[in-house]
């Protein structure tokens, strides 16, 4: 009966020692955001806990194409040059089966344990798999110049666990500063290639606008006309300029649509303005068919409209000359219309 009372009386004590360390040292990872560091401080923590004298965190990391184990964190040795392939040695062979590996008795040379007093070689040595959702994250190896007990068993991989949510946490993060910092340098990129552009294109207006009002009265009126085409598709560049680079719209992922009412007969005088010299130009047939029920003025965002209308058949004029003859585009999506309506060119 006392011997019962005892040993339930340990049980009891082992448990509270296990909960009570998982605990502390979960809750010293908490908030650090380097590997490196999180390992150094595991190390410090846990080898003294389970009485082990040498201690290695390895962290599986792409190299040269393939998972590679490096080390990031030592106890007791300062050995962190060395890479491990999976299946290489002990630590490769945990992390290739995702197992547990518990050496006992080790061979006389194998491990030397050393302080100022001395040296002597280690009798057990533990290897523990970091493993998260089936994917290896690193390798634990501890080795002890005593015996590891069951409740230390126990407590290293109830503890591998949560270091395993606690790396996987890291390098999550790790790779969202990554695509932050990225994305802040192409935003930087972009906004000073939305500035030249607006630059260029703004020259490139001033001529055209000029060139459109015909000062010397040496063009013709096709010429003008050109000149006129020229003008409007930079004003509409420019507007596409800064719709795609404006910064608050790519953080916000999104383009504000205005709809507004806009006469039918302003929108094909516009496709055919742009594209009949194009297709011209090219030995192309041009033609615009606007069926019966199609309303004479739509609800539509114009910049949106014009920017579909652009794009479909300019797409068809750089086309084979056969395929783009027959191509046949539906306004209906983009411009508003009804989809029982259609509109052609």
């Amino acid at each position: 009966m006392l011997e019962s009372l005892r040993e339930s009386t340990r049980a009891n004590q082992e448990q509270d020692w296990l909960k009570t360390n998982l605990a502390r040292i979960s809750g010293l990872m908490q908030g650090h955001r380097d590997l490196a560091v999180v390992a150094e401080l595991v190390m410090n923590e846990l080898a003294p806990l389970v009485s082990a004298q040498n201690g290695t965190f390895l962290l599986a990391e792409e190299y040269a194409g393939k998972v590679e184990l490096r080390v990031v964190g030592c106890y007791g040795h300062l050995e962190t040059s060395r890479r491990y392939a999976f299946g290489e040695s002990l630590v490769g062979q945990a992390a290739l089966a995702k197992r547990t590996i518990l050496v006992e008795d080790i061979a006389s040379g194998y491990l030397t344990v050393s302080s100022s007093l001395g040296q002597a070689g280690p009798v057990n040595l533990i290897i523990l798999p970091i493993v998260v959702e089936d994917q290896v994250l690193g390798v634990i190896e501890l080795a002890s110049l005593g015996r590891y007990s069951k409740v230390h068993r126990d407590f290293l991989e109830q503890l591998v666990e949560t270091i395993g949510v606690n790396v996987n946490t890291i390098v999550a993060n790790a790779r969202t500063d990554a695509l932050l910092a990225e994305s802040q340098r192409l935003a930087t990129e972009l906004q000073v290639g939305q500035e030249e552009l607006q630059r260029s294109n703004a020259e490139l207006e001033e001529k055209a606008e000029l060139l459109a009002q015909n000062p010397t009265r040496n063009l013709t009126p096709k010429q003008v006309e050109y000149a006129n085409v020229i003008h409007s598709a930079g004003t509409d560049l420019l507007q596409l300029i800064n719709d795609i680079l404006d910064l608050s719209k790519i953080e916000a992922g999104k383009m504000d649509i205005s709809p507004e009412p806009l006469p039918l007969r302003q929108l094909l005088d516009y496709v055919e303005a742009n594209f009949r010299p194009l297709t011209t130009e090219k030995g192309l047939e041009f033609g615009i068919t606007v069926a019966a029920d199609v309303p004479a003025v739509l609800l539509t965002d114009e910049q949106r409209a014009r920017a579909g209308r652009r794009s479909r058949p300019a797409r068809a004029a750089g086309a084979r000359p056969p395929l783009a003859q027959a191509v046949r585009k539906s306004a209906a999506a983009s411009c508003g219309i009804p989809r029982s309506s259609t509109m052609q060119w």
